[in-house]
């Protein structure tokens, strides 16, 4: 189970039902379904994630805060892809949206396991803002050193493979 991480399946699930809703792939009640019950079971993951971090951080966590933020997110992206929240173009959202993988892939290695060692021994406050701007300046690096360098030749090699398939 471990493999799966089942508490966070979820907000993949959401994000995926989403991207279906914006590009219109399916019949939409049907989406909203899945997208309701992803909603559900984000709400019940929170919890269960929110309790699991109590003991790192050692301060309580708001279920109320906790169920307003991941509410919140899926108003905002039901508000967007509904076009009812227009954020037009704007090169920082394009760089934002450039780093979200890298960032996905570096952050809890390095945030949490770091968080976890030197939480106690330094200012939690500095730790975070330092880690934040690390994480950000290795994504911003993965994403011009390997995805824009590599990303036309890997996509050219997996359609061939497909093609063969």
């Amino acid at each position: 189970m471990l493999l799966l991480f089942p508490r966070y399946a979820p907000f993949f699930m959401a994000g995926m039902v989403f991207y279906l809703l914006q590009t219109k792939q399916a019949a939409p009640w049907k989406l909203y379904l899945v997208l309701l019950a992803s909603y559900g079971l984000s709400l019940r993951s929170s919890r269960a994630i929110m309790d699991d971090m109590v003991p790192f951080f050692k301060e309580p966590f708001s279920l109320p805060v906790v169920w307003t933020v991941v509410t919140g997110f899926f108003v905002a992206f039901l508000l967007i892809i509904n076009r009812k929240l227009r954020l037009g173009y704007a090169r920082l959202l394009t760089w934002a949206g450039a780093l979200t993988y890298p960032i996905y892939l570096l952050h809890h290695n390095m945030g949490f396991v770091i968080l976890q060692r030197l939480g106690g021994k330094v200012d939690k406050h500095l730790l975070l803002i330092t880690l934040l701007a690390a994480v950000f300046l290795l994504a911003y690096g993965l994403h011009v050193l390997v995805e824009r360098r590599y990303s036309t030749a890997l996509g050219q090699k997996l359609q061939q493979l497909l093609a063969k398939a």
